[in-house]
């Protein structure tokens, strides 16, 4: 445990300043107020204590800032076990949820008129490789029309009007998306009252979806980390891999450990070295809620093919279709769920 007398480093040094970010916390001075004077001392509610006012009010913002500067201490020499059980699933959609919204994929709609030649959109919707285009009337967006639907006639013949179930508000978070394109083709972005763009299921391939993607994976490989690490004491572990995969942690261990990293051999484990470790021991797969090891082996096998065209920019469906990858989304957020009950 680290003690500092906070109070003596910020009182006793002649012109201590806040840290970056924390405006006016714990500057016994008084803090300015945006585009005004300093912030007034509260009022005494006894009179005869009235002269000490000002002492108080600097002393308890320098107590505020103490706690702060604490808690932030704290968590510099948090142990390595504590600090691997900070970040959750729970953190990362929350990420999702309250900052990124579908507009950061979505496209916006071109239109065109029900009196419109179909053959004569289709061949627009070619030239820009449209899949749908919205469908006006009067100035309003009453429905869409899809491209390998187009023939003879006018648009009126083929539009189709907006189902409620394809509509999302422009504030719908990312991560719902997702889910709601688990059912869908397409999506509809109203804004206000009116549709403006659309989403489709090639908009997932766009870096936001990466990123989530990419942050779900990273974190449930740091959680089999901390799981393994908890379970197999002294490397117990090895007793799970091949000579082969042991010797290649190890020559990534030494190569790490030359740059003077601070890490354990349960660090260079890569994610084939994890699956093996967590589907060979058996009350550990079970505690994880995986099935059994064939089933395990087919998630993990796509999960490291997701990965890898993450990690190298590549089509997400490369290997899997749309229907595998949010089977393996799925099944990836019901084990972060279990690694987090360990």
């Amino acid at each position: 445990m680290v003690n500092v007398e906070f109070c003596t480093l910020l009182i006793g040094v002649e012109g201590t300043k806040t840290p970056a970010g924390v405006r006016g916390r714990g500057d016994p001075t008084g803090a300015k107020r945006r585009g005004s004077s300093p912030a007034r001392p509260r009022k005494a509610k006894c009179l005869e204590r009235k002269s000490t006012d000002k002492f108080n009010t600097a002393k308890s913002k320098v107590k505020g800032h103490q706690e702060e500067l604490r808690e932030e201490i704290y968590l510099t020499f948090m142990p390595t076990k504590q600090r691997d059980k900070v970040s959750s699933y729970k953190n990362l959609r929350s990420l999702y949820e309250q900052n990124i919204t579908v507009n950061s994929i979505s496209e916006t709609m071109d239109t065109c008129h029900l009196t419109d030649d179909a053959q004569m959109i289709k061949n627009m919707m070619d030239m820009k490789d449209y899949d749908v285009m919205g469908v006006e009337d009067h100035g309003v967006v009453i429905g869409y029309v899809i491209r390998n639907e187009l023939n003879v006639g006018t648009c009126e013949e083929y539009y189709r009007s907006f189902s409620p179930t394809e509509l999302v508000s422009e504030s719908t978070p990312l991560i719902d998306t997702l889910f709601f394109l688990k059912e869908k083709e397409r999506v509809f972005i109203l804004e206000g009252n009116r549709v403006t763009k659309v989403v489709t299921l090639a908009d997932l391939q766009k870096p936001p979806i990466r990123m989530l993607l990419f942050g779900l994976i990273t974190l449930l490989e740091m959680h089999l980390y901390r799981i393994i690490n908890d379970f197999f004491p002294d490397n117990t572990w090895k007793k799970h891999l091949s000579g082969h995969r042991i010797q290649l942690a190890e020559e990534l261990f030494s190569l790490r450990k030359s740059r003077n990293e601070a890490i354990q051999l349960c660090d260079c484990l890569q994610i084939c070295d994890k699956r093996d470790i967590v589907l060979n021991e058996n009350p550990l797969r079970e505690l994880l809620g995986i099935e059994s090891k064939s089933k395990g082996k087919t998630y993990f096998k796509q999960l490291e093919g997701l990965r890898n065209n993450l990690a190298h920019a590549q089509n997400l469906t490369t290997q899997n279709s749309w229907d595998e990858l949010f089977l393996v989304l799925e099944q990836t957020e019901k084990l972060l769920g279990a690694c987090e009950k360990v």
